[in-house]
């Protein structure tokens, strides 16, 4: 795995792939950790296989370690919680056709809106989901997200002042 100017080479069990947004993840843990990590594919710049085998842990589902996911990311404002989301004028039904999670569910019919429930993690990938649809939708809970996705909006203001 490589970032800008620093390789960082880990051995890794692989423990499972993943595609989201047109592009494949693995899943794998560190041999010396334990520590599971989420690698981009087609960011990998150099891999070896080993001749080494390990033991897939039995307890280890991919549907259940994904489950309060939006997608891939898991980062500070990833615990899961109850979110809340006012979509308004036709987003709505797109929203009800792909729904933004399994745990997606209708709580409200208004005049030009629904709001959608759901128990998630909203890390960095979600945030830029919500973001990328403008005043199509609203965060109403939690209000650490709205909060943050005010200032974001004023920052993005801001630059076309």
């Amino acid at each position: 795995h490589s970032t800008k100017n620093n390789l960082a080479d880990r051995i890794l069990e692989p423990l499972c792939l993943k595609l989201f947004k047109r592009r494949w993840y693995m899943l794998g843990q560190t041999v010396d950790s334990g520590k599971r990590l989420i690698f981009a594919l087609d960011r990998i710049t150099k891999l070896e296989l080993s001749s080494e085998q390990f033991t897939y842990p039995e307890d280890f589902s991919a549907k259940d370690f994904f489950a309060n996911f939006y997608g891939i990311c898991s980062d500070g404002y990833s615990t899961p919680t109850r979110v809340i989301l006012k979509c308004y004028r036709e987003f709505p039904k797109y929203v009800k056709s792909l729904p933004l999670h399994p745990s997606q569910e209708e709580l409200e019919h208004g005049d030009g809106f629904i709001t959608f429930g759901y128990y998630m993690s909203p890390a960095y990938d979600f945030i830029q989901e919500i973001m990328s649809h403008g005043d199509d939708i609203e965060v109403l809970t939690p209000i650490w997200l709205r909060n943050l996705l005010k200032e974001k909006s004023d920052s993005l203001a801001a630059l076309y002042k």
